[in-house]
Formats: C-alpha cells, sequence, structure tokens
C-alpha cells in the first residue's frame, strides 16, 4: 500500500492484531479508536492496537489505543533469508494509551528497524495487567538490527506493574529451543541494538524495568535522560549493555 491515511475509524474486538501494515510506504493513521480485550494473566490472544511491518515513511497520531497486548510496534519480517525491507522514518506522537504492552520495537527485526520517533504519547493502563510501558524485545534467530529509536517526552501513569516500564529484552520468548547467538548471520543470528534514546520518560506506577541484551552481540549507546520515577528507590537492571548514559 502507497500512499494511506486512515481516520476517524473505530476498530473494536479483534481476536488477534488489530491493524498490521505491511510493505507500506506514506501511511498515516489518525483519529482512531482502537478497543480490544485486555490480557490478564495470559488469558487472552495477541490484540495488538497497530503493528507497522516492513514499512517506510509512517505517522501514528492523536489516536485512542486500548488492548491487550502491544498498543504500537514496529516490525520488519522474521525470515532474514527473505531479505524483508526495513521499517524505517515512523513517528507515533500524541497517542493516549489504555491498558495494553506499551509503545515496542519488535520482535520480527529481520529486515531491520530505524530512524523510530515515540513522542509525547501518554498511558494509563490497568494496575494488575502485565505489561511493559517502553520496550525493545528481540528473538535469536530472526537477525537484523534496532537502531535510531527514540522516546521523548512520554508520561506513563501506570505501566508495566506487573512488567517493567522500560524494557530491552533479547531473547525474547526463547522456550526451550534457546541457543547463543554468535554473530549477526547464520541460522540463529543476533539483532544488533545500537543508538537508543529514552529522555523526558516519567513513571507514576510501574515497575523500573531491565535492559537485557546479548551477551555475544551487546548493546552499544544506549542512553537515559531525565527518566524519573514516582519511586525514588527505583533501579533499572542492566545487562550486557557496552556504552552508554544515565543523567
Amino acid at each position: 500500500c502507497t500512499n494511506v491515511d486512515i481516520s476517524g475509524v473505530t476498530m473494536k474486538d479483534s481476536p488477534f492484531w488489530t491493524m498490521h501494515h505491511v510493505g507500506c510506504q506514506n501511511v498515516t493513521i489518525h483519529h482512531m479508536q482502537i478497543q480490544a480485550p485486555s490480557c490478564k494473566y495470559y488469558k487472552c490472544a495477541n490484540t495488538d492496537g497497530i503493528d507497522i511491518d516492513s514499512s517506510q515513511n509512517v505517522l501514528i497520531e492523536h489516536n485512542y489505543i486500548n488492548v491487550g497486548d502491544d498498543h504500537v510496534t514496529i516490525l520488519a519480517g522474521k525470515k532474514p533469508e527473505r531479505h524483508p525491507p526495513p521499517s524505517r522514518n515512523v513517528t507515533v506522537q500524541h497517542n493516549t494509551l489504555g491498558s495494553g504492552m506499551g509503545l515496542c520495537i519488535g520482535s520480527s527485526t529481520a529486515g531491520g528497524i530505524e530512524d523510530v520517533l515515540y513522542y509525547n504519547n501518554t498511558m494509563r493502563a490497568e494496575v494488575g495487567q502485565f505489561g511493559n510501558g517502553l520496550k525493545i524485545k528481540t528473538r535469536q534467530r530472526f537477525g537484523g538490527y534496532v537502531r535510531r529509536v527514540s522516546w521523548i517526552d512520554n508520561t506513563f501513569y501506570v505501566a508495566g506493574k506487573p512488567g517493567g516500564a522500560i524494557v530491552i529484552e533479547a531473547g525474547y520468548q526463547k522456550g526451550t529451543a534457546w541457543r547463543n547467538c554468535t554473530d549477526n548471520s547464520g541460522p540463529f543470528p543476533c539483532t544488533e541494538i545500537r543508538d537508543i534514546l529514552i529522555r523526558n520518560a516519567t513513571v507514576h506506577v510501574g515497575n523500573p524495568g531491565r535492559l537485557l541484551c546479548y551477551e555475544n552481540m551487546p548493546c552499544h549507546n544506549i542512553t537515559l535522560e531525565h527518566v524519573t520515577y514516582a519511586d525514588k528507590n527505583a533501579r533499572i537492571g542492566c545487562t550486557n549493555v557496552l556504552s552508554g548514559r544515565v543523567r
């Protein structure tokens, strides 16, 4: 699809992903309502709100999204051997989020994901619903890259309780077939994660989260600036992050 504008639509009770745009260019999604069943104790389908997959030049703004899984996530295919197109130049801004699992990247990253901005979104999830505020999730067999992704000026009134408000999870849902990835090629490629910025994030209620990167391909240049938790004792766990800064 090319040159698509979607607005003024209400979508309700999808049994799986509500909107999934694959291989699209120049897409605007705005002034919509997306309602899907919330997820408690994992007793629900993957009721994502908006999934952008191998697409470029996308704007998502002024929507209300209340779902059981990811509010918005950016994807780029599952099979690196098929060379799927990347997702790039995606802006997600001025959205109101109810329950759900946050503003995400992944886990399908084979074609690469870059130049994504999540700006000035507000989240009010349910306490007791497992979820996240923002999350990068990658699987060891998908490969690709995640780079130049920013979350700026986002407010999480309730996010990640239980769960985590700010999460990088390399090796997401690894299951019993887990093998350590060794590089960005072969049958079990790592996903490169670098140049990630989280700035002016405010978390009122939520577990802090963690940054968990691959041992054999650590994350580079992960920056947290002016991240504020209402819980003054909050601490973010950090594993295999080779470079970055917190201030």
